[in-house]
């Protein structure tokens, strides 16, 4: 490490105040303000010319580390969030509000653990009066009303459990009682410690010949100062010294000294969005790291966004060295636990068992195992079985014995296992019971070898030989552990091993102080992430704040101010902000961002500039793709519906996709509600409730009657699909509108026909060649092209459900080609979509394909709109004979040249290929842009 002069000046006025004052160094306690600076105070006190005995750099905490173990009392207050959460719950219960206890626990914790410090700096015997003194005037701030009662809670009982507590600092008020030390030095950083302040009032009133205080920041700005001066008089000197040489000369030296003397420029980097700003910052880094001047710092601002900096950084393999850590919930480690734990609740979904099941696979497996105990062949069985069947809810072991599948023995331990983790027992036992079921499946080996593993089990008390948490015989429920779980991974935090040699050092802004940083990067510089004024932490009033003494927004404010005007002192700075938030949102700069660039290369302010991209473009060749063209004569087809007929003549390649390669998309388990299920519920009512009325073969039972028995048919239809009547609220709302306007026409417009329900939901199928010949369909439309011979069309037969049939009445003189049936086919999408169908006959199969599956005999087919509105409205289909016949004909020639190998191609048109599942599959988003246009 080099010579800093600041630390240099700062230790020497340390040394000549300890030799003034007569005190060993051996015996004085230097307090800084974070334990950061600790080793470097010690390496620059080596480099001290004639430097002394090295005396006793601290922090508080780790000065009471030194003198000896502390052993909380059950009910002290301390950072660990396990036993913090218990002992709140137990306060709050103690309280008299044991319904409230649970939720409310984590914000008693929080409010705790902001007076701790505060609580902290009191002395022992002083500490009871002190929160007894401020509870009278905490609780007239929230004056006594009604609806601040749970607020009121909080105070009280967090500032009486500050108060009540002992810490591990206590024993340094002893220290100084009994002259352990012969005298102190307070370093002060941007923010005042109040246990550091109340330490140092306390030794002036023993020792004040030998107590003193130092101000960091105001070293190093003071520091800073007298650099600018001397490089103006150096840059002066030179100046006139080179002004008796020639001109040349005098050119290149004044050359020199100013690019020797120029400050370096800050850099502002401006980026698109969040995901821009990650990828800018990890180029920033990169390029200080490279320049091997020093350590890089990398500051802290928002940590999603410096997550995704240090991904970037660590696949460029540069060390780490992240000192703000993040929430131990976000590790794999605590998803592992957490999953298991959802997937264990006795009506857990089928994803969320699945979810746990396809996480314990990841984990590596225990080399003395044989195979891993969660397999990824059982896995994929279990998760197959449950998709074709549309399991959303995770079948009971009864079910699973029924199962006959090689899967069935595993899937039934997995049952045993999650049935071990159901029944409410003690918060020990659970525990006990959560790392057995964790053994089970390889995942508590996993655990241990983890540094988030091991942070997650040390969080939860959960490794051997952890501390026993404060419990009692009190049963919990899974629902009581979970939740207690989540919290106690919410509360905690993780920070990864620390690299042996790290580049790049994340860290808060504040901490850049006194530190050896050849080069920062601050990204996150908007008003979000750095505003002009901190909000101050916790729920407390501006008002309570001052009462207690915890800090203000002006205090916070000043340092922030403080500690980024610091940050612009170091030899190399980058800043980075984005125009937006990548969601839409603008982001607007920071205002100390924006006083700093209006200010700069003013009044020996350092200048600022705009960087550079930093980043190298590739330039990438551009290959599209020609839409895919396959022959699949060698694919069989035994069945043709409507829709795959539709969809043959839409997109011959999706065609392949689906019908003959038979691809399908993975069905979701837990999937919500979509129009297509309402339509789906609406033809199961009409066909109930259609059977209901021919079966009681009433021929008038009045609409009262009419309306009950549809009502009826809508419950029994909710039923028979599946549906949760809570999720089919929306669409029950516009059923007496639907259900209305349906009767109306029914006995309206259509009783009119004196048609006659028949059948619903009937299935048919027909043979293509039979109907092909009864239909006399050899004849093309057009006649340069060859006739077909019923003997050249593949065997496939023709199959479709009909929504209803009514049987017509005949005419009088009937001579066998009226009509005889009446297809029709329910529609509850918009009015419009439904009359487009009919204005284009030759494009819409629909209609068409089922009056094949009774030709010969001469039908009416039309379209039913049952509209949401209340308005149902019949779309009548004409001259279906002769489009019947030109249908099977085309169907003929179609699936004839599949057989002899006509290419099918992926056409790529229309509105179609937006949700088409084959997309992937045909590279559409890669063709040719002449042939996409």
């Amino acid at each position: 490490m080099s010579v800093s002069p600041v630390w240099q000046h700062l230790l020497q006025q340390v040394a000549q105040q300890l030799a003034g004052c007569g005190a060993d160094p051996s015996r004085s306690v230097v307090l800084l303000p974070y334990a950061q600076l600790l080793p470097v105070a010690r390496q620059q006190w080596a480099l001290l010319p004639q430097a002394g005995m090295l005396p006793r750099f601290e922090t508080t905490s780790n000065w009471a580390a030194r003198r000896g173990p502390f052993v909380p009392g059950p009910h002290d207050l301390t950072v660990d969030p396990a036993q913090g959460l218990l002992v709140a719950e137990g306060l709050l219960r103690s309280a008299g509000q044991r319904r409230d206890a649970a939720w409310l626990a984590g914000r008693v914790r929080e409010a705790a653990l902001q007076l701790m410090p505060l609580a902290a700096a009191q002395a022992p015997e002083l500490r009871p009066q002190w929160w007894q003194g401020l509870l009278p005037e905490l609780l007239g701030t929230l004056g006594g009303a009604e609806a601040l009662r749970y607020e009121t809670l909080v105070a009280q009982v967090a500032l009486a459990w500050a108060g009540s507590s002992d810490y591990a600092t206590d024993g340094l008020f002893a220290a100084l009682e009994q002259g352990e030390i012969d005298a102190l030095v307070l370093v002060r950083g941007f923010q005042r410690d109040a246990l550091a302040e109340a330490l140092h009032v306390r030794w002036l009133a023993l020792r004040p010949d030998a107590g003193f205080v130092m101000d960091l920041p105001g070293q190093w700005r003071e520091a800073a100062g007298a650099a600018v001066d001397a490089g103006r008089r150096t840059a002066l000197s030179d100046a006139a010294s080179s002004s008796a040489d020639g001109a040349s000369d005098r050119s290149a030296s004044g050359t020199d000294a100013g690019v020797a003397l120029a400050p370096v420029p800050i850099l502002l980097q401006v980026a698109r969005d969040l995901e821009d700003q990650a990828a800018l910052a990890a180029a920033c880094v990169q390029q200080e790291v490279e320049r091997e001047q020093g350590l890089v710092a990398l500051v802290d601002s928002d940590r999603a966004l410096t997550r995704r900096i240090r991904a970037l950084l660590e696949a460029q393999k540069l060390t780490v060295r992240d000192e703000t850590g993040w929430k131990l919930s976000t590790t794999r480690a605590a998803s592992q636990v957490m999953a298991l734990l959802r997937a264990c609740a006795p009506q857990a979904g089928s994803d969320a068992v699945l979810e746990w099941l396809k996480l314990a696979q990841t984990v590596p497996v225990v080399a003395q195992a044989d195979e891993h105990p969660v397999p990824a062949a059982r896995v994929q069985a279990v998760e197959a079985w449950l998709r074709k069947q549309g399991v959303a809810r995770w079948p009971s072991l009864a079910a699973w014995k029924r199962w006959d599948d090689a899967a069935a023995g595993w899937v039934q331990t997995v049952e045993e296992w999650r049935q071990a983790l159901q029944a409410p027992r003690p918060l020990q036992q659970w525990l006990a019971d959560l790392a057995l079921t964790l053994t089970h499946t390889g995942q508590l080996a996993w655990l241990h070898g983890d540094p988030a593993g091991q942070a997650v089990l040390k969080a939860l008390h959960a490794q051997p030989g952890a501390a026993e948490l404060l419990h009692d015989e009190t049963r919990w429920t899974l629902e009581d552990f979970t939740r207690w779980v989540q919290d106690v991974l919410e509360a905690g935090s993780f920070k990864p091993p620390y690299p042996l040699q790290e580049q790049v050092v994340i860290l808060p802004l504040s901490q850049l102080l006194a530190r050896p940083f050849a080069a920062v990067v601050l990204p996150g510089c908007d008003e979000q992430r750095l505003p002009a004024a901190p909000e101050p932490p916790g729920d407390w009033t501006a008002a309570q704040r001052e009462l207690l003494g915890l800090p203000l927004r002006a205090g916070l404010q000043q340092a922030q101010r403080a500690a980024w005007e610091h940050a612009l002192q170091l030899p190399s700075v980058t800043l980075l902000n984005s125009l937006s938030d990548g969601g839409g949102e603008a982001l607007l700069p920071s205002p100390l961002l924006l006083e700093s660039w209006h200010l700069a290369g003013e009044g020996g302010r350092r200048p600022m500039q705009a960087g550079t991209e930093l980043r190298v473009l590739r330039a990438l060749e551009k290959r599209p793709v020609a839409p895919p063209q396959v022959v699949s004569r060698a694919l069989t087809l035994s069945e043709l519906s409507a829709s795959a007929y539709d969809t043959l003549r839409a997109c011959p390649y999706q065609f392949f996709g689906q019908q003959q390669l038979k691809l399908r998309e993975v069905p979701e388990l837990d999937r919500a509600l979509e129009k297509r299920d309402f339509g789906n519920w609406l033809h199961e009512v009409l066909a109930l409730f259609h059977k209901r009325w021919q079966q009681l073969d009433v021929a008038d039972p009045g609409l009262e009657q009419l309306v009950q028995w549809m009502d009826q048919a809508a419950q029994d239809a909710l039923r028979s699909e599946g549906l949760d009547e809570v999720d089919f609220v929306p669409y029950q709302s516009v059923w007496p509108r639907l259900r209305d306007g349906y009767l109306h026409w029914l006995l309206g417009e259509h009783a009119a026909t004196q048609a006659r329900f028949d059948a619903a939901e009937q299935w048919r199928e027909r043979s293509l060649r039979e109907v092909f010949a009864a239909l006399q369909a050899d004849m093309p439309a057009d006649p340069e092209q060859p006739a077909l011979q019923a003997a050249d069309i593949p065997d496939v037969r023709l199959r479709g459900c009909l929504d209803r049939v009514d049987r017509l009445l005949l005419p009088p003189d009937d001579d066998g080609t009226a009509p005889q049936w009446l297809l029709l086919d329910y529609k509850s999408e918009a009015a419009a979509k439904t009359s487009e169908r009919i204005k284009r006959p030759d494009e819409d199969t629909q209609l068409a394909f089922y009056a094949t599956l009774l030709a010969p005999e001469p039908v009416q087919v039309a379209y039913v709109n049952v509209g949401e509105s209340g308005e149902t409205k019949l779309y009548p289909h004409q001259e279906v004979h002769q489009l019947t016949t030109q249908l099977v004909h085309g169907m003929a020639r179609d699936l004839q040249g599949i057989a002899r190998g006509t290419p099918l191609q992926a056409l790529g048109r229309g509105g179609r290929c937006d949700y088409c599942a084959m997309r992937g599959l045909c590279r559409r988003d890669f063709w040719d842009e002449e042939e996409q246009a």
